[in-house]
Formats: C-alpha cells, structure tokens, sequence
C-alpha cells in the first residue's frame, strides 16, 4: 500500500478536527484516505476528482462495503478534496511529490470496474449527518 505522505495525513486530521468530526470516526476517515490514496495511485490515470470518487465507490461496493461505509468514504474523500483546495500550491506539490518519486507501474484489477452514467456523483454522496 502507497502511504499517505505525513504532512498531508497531519493536514487531514486538522481538517477533520475543524469540521467536529466525532474522535470514534477519525480513524476510519483516516482509513478511507488511505485507501483512496493507494488506489487512486495504482488504478487511476484521471486528474478528474468525479472520476476518481466514482470508482473508488464502485470498488468498495465491489468489495461489499454497506451503503453506510460508502457514504462516509465519500465524506471522508470530500474533506481530503477541500483540503487540498485549501492548501497553498507549495503543500499540494509536496503531497504530488510523493507519488512521481516512487511511481508505480500501472496494474490491471482482476476484475474490470464498470463504466457507470455520467452523473454528479460528489453531489449526493457527500452527504455528512453527524
């Protein structure tokens, strides 16, 4: 698994800290960074946050992850994105630097995840109810 480089991990857990996210659920927001994180450097040739966000729902589901874990691997997502919106260019470039300075050669999913419609996902599945 492709680590979380520390300065963005230390970024995400403030940002959670901010947005009162409860102390039982930051280590699964964390989790779901983390697995996000790994695949979208392994499996993911898109800049494209919908895409990303996209397979990596249909991955969990893949995996029988309930509607609930995906909804909050959805938020969990979400807050990595603002972070990163929020984050000066110089931070975002340390976390990118990280993955061009240990690439990693495109792998194939045993089994190949399905083209799903063209629709807004982040808009319905960022939902957060604390």
């Amino acid at each position: 698994m492709i680590p979380v480089p520390l300065s963005v991990m230390n970024d995400y857990i403030t940002i959670l800290m901010d947005r009162d996210i409860s102390p039982g659920h930051v280590e699964y927001y964390k989790k779901w960074l983390r697995y996000f994180y790994d695949f979208s450097a392994k499996y993911l040739n898109t800049d494209e946050k919908t895409e990303k966000v996209k397979f990596f729902l249909e991955k969990l589901r893949s995996k029988q992850q309930t509607p609930a874990q995906c909804q909050q691997a959805a938020h969990a997502i979400s807050l990595y994105f603002e972070m990163q919106n929020q984050n000066t260019p110089e931070k975002m470039a340390d976390g990118e630097s990280a993955l061009q300075q240990n690439p990693i050669k495109e792998q194939k999913l045993s089994t190949p995840l399905p083209r799903l419609p063209s629709t807004n996902v982040i808009g319905s599945a960022f939902i957060h109810t604390p």
